[in-house]
């Protein structure tokens, strides 16, 4: 079979032997929405949820990626069990299929719901592109007037109150925000990609990947509560850079995918 009628083979073979997975990239396209608004009291404020927003990938990239490793066992539910017998290595590496050519297939299928998840936010935040800033003198935010004026790209004092409180308007804040919401998302999924390869081959890898991301989802969720964000002057510094962000991370995607297919290729599966 030629490489491109196996690639689309073995595509359209993942794509529609189990349809529920594409439900999947919903949860990931509903939380760029959630948070996201005209005025904002300081950008602390745009970061909910944006800790999570870095683990729904694991979980896809486990689920499409390497299922044969990380998924299965009496917890997993039917689905996925089913998932892990569709897409498991001992039924299709032992087609006449090229090996390269099925994890290249994962991979697609894997960026084809990142990308859906970006397209979506970035869709909706074109809807209402603007943001406020709203900084109040009486939590000290005003202060920080001055820093947002230099990285947010087009904002600008809109009012300055009497009592201190400043107004800073950015025309297209919201969506520069999900262009760079995105941009992160392709990031962290690279990592994942060649995360999961790295330690499919460790005999507790079902517990190091359980433990990160319960780690990451539940426990630095609480950073915030220890003062302020530590995620917030990182998102600052991205939105001044929006474009270098977005060229990092779309290398990454390539560079990501070609090297977990690299060290996907001699693992033993059988």
């Amino acid at each position: 079979m030629k490489t491109p009628s196996q690639f689309w083979t073995l595509f359209r073979f993942h794509a529609f032997a189990s349809p529920w997975i594409w439900v999947m990239p919903l949860a990931l396209g509903f939380q760029g929405f959630l948070g996201m608004t005209r005025f904002y009291g300081d950008l602390d404020s745009a970061l909910i949820f944006f800790n999570q927003l870095s683990w729904i990938p694991l979980i896809l990239a486990a689920m499409i990626f390497l299922p044969e490793f990380f998924l299965g066992g009496y917890w997993t539910t039917a689905q996925t069990q089913q998932q892990v017998q569709t897409f498991g290595a001992d039924f299709i590496l032992t087609r006449a299929v090229d090996r390269s050519c099925v994890f290249r297939v994962r991979g697609a299928i894997f960026w084809c719901m990142i990308g859906a998840a970006v397209v979506c936010w970035i869709a909706v935040a074109a809807f209402k592109p603007a943001f406020t800033l709203e900084l109040s003198s009486r939590s000290g935010a005003a202060q920080n007037a001055a820093y947002y004026l230099q990285h947010l790209p087009g904002g600008f004092v809109e009012k300055t109150a009497q009592n201190g409180d400043v107004t800073i308007k950015v025309p297209y804040g919201n969506l520069q925000l999900k262009l760079l919401m995105g941009a992160v998302a392709v990031s962290v999924s690279s990592v994942w990609l060649i995360f999961l390869p790295l330690i499919s081959r460790l005999p507790h890898r079902r517990w190091i990947y359980g433990g990160i991301f319960i780690v990451g989802v539940f426990g630095l969720s609480f950073l915030p509560i220890l003062g302020r964000s530590p995620l917030e002057p990182a998102l600052v510094l991205g939105l001044g850079n929006l474009s270098l962000v977005g060229a990092v991370a779309l290398i990454l995607a390539v560079g990501g995918q070609l090297l977990a297919e690299r060290l996907l290729k001699p693992v033993e599966f059988m």
